[in-house]
């Protein structure tokens, strides 16, 4: 019975996205649509009606009725107004977050025809490609919405992590050594932690990158690790995030520097921070 259901939804997906793209193509070539006060409206009932369905299926989980409610509400929607980028969007979006892949990327692809310059529907684009495996395609969109909008940290975010996750795919296409694709990556994760000071998670990955500094062939560097630690430490959260980060420093001394002495001093202070913090009880007790 399960298979019938997942087989039925997944033939209701296929449907929509015949009709919807169908629709969405004959309307464009029959001259599209001249934004205006009506599409306005019925937009903002469309969002309304998105967020009801996100709130119903955060609450009651995924089921069927209220994705299509959507889905039928944005098809009829684009059937009037085929060249609103922020619908296509909106439902590329949707459907991304509820797995409806097939669906997803087509939409994200009309937002970008409709307004090549949406920063946002090639980032969600880039977002979808490295969920599937196209990790190049992915590279390409997240470059794209950063050139787009330099300003905005995440798009430098997912193009660092992207660059380091798939360094071997990056290599035979861009011919960048490792040690280039290391150097591209933290100076991408270090942009998006200069955007936003403030940011506990971009100040995290850009000192968590040195730590894998050996598998793209890069000596360790301790001191510049160390300041990148030092900097996560100002923005922690509580003193649970702080020992979290206290430890990583203490490996750093340990195993970088040699420095055992300081790296048990550190690790000390973990605990004092957070006196259930597991590393450090077992680094204490390993590294006499």
């Amino acid at each position: 019975m399960r298979n019938v259901r997942i087989s039925a939804v997944t033939s209701k997906i296929a449907l929509f996205t015949v009709i919807t793209l169908f629709s969405t193509v004959l309307l464009s070539a029959c001259g599209g649509w001249h934004p205006g006060r009506a599409e306005q409206v019925r937009h903002q009932e469309l969002f309304a009606l998105e967020k009801e369905a996100r709130r119903k299926i955060s609450q009651e989980g995924p089921s069927w009725p209220p994705i299509e409610k959507v889905l039928l509400a944005y098809s009829g929607f684009l059937k009037e107004f085929p060249d609103n980028a922020w619908a296509h969007y909106r439902l590329g979006v949707f459907c991304h977050d509820y797995s409806l892949w097939d669906l997803a990327e087509p939409h994200l692809k009309l937002a970008i025809d409709a307004d090549p310059s949406m920063d946002l529907a090639h980032d969600r684009l880039g977002l979808l490609y490295a969920h599937t495996g196209r990790d190049i395609e992915a590279i390409e969109e997240f470059k794209k919405a950063s050139e787009l909008r330099p300003d905005e940290p995440i798009y430098h975010y997912h193009l660092a992590g992207n660059y380091a996750m798939t360094r071997h795919k990056v290599e035979a296409e861009y011919g960048w050594s490792q040690p280039e694709i290391f150097e591209r990556s933290l100076f991408e994760y270090n942009r998006a932690s200069e955007l936003r000071p403030d940011d506990f998670r971009y100040a995290w990955e850009s000192a968590s990158h040195y730590r894998g500094a050996k598998y793209f062939g890069v000596d360790p560097r301790p001191d510049d690790e160390l300041k990148a630690w030092e900097r996560c430490l100002g923005l922690a959260a509580d003193d649970s995030q702080r020992a979290i980060v206290v430890v990583h420093m203490a490996k750093v001394h340990l195993f970088q520097k040699r420095d055992k002495e300081k790296a048990r001093s550190l690790l000390k202070r973990a605990l004092s921070l957070d006196e259930y913090n597991p590393t450090a009880k077992y680094m204490l007790e390993k590294y006499r």
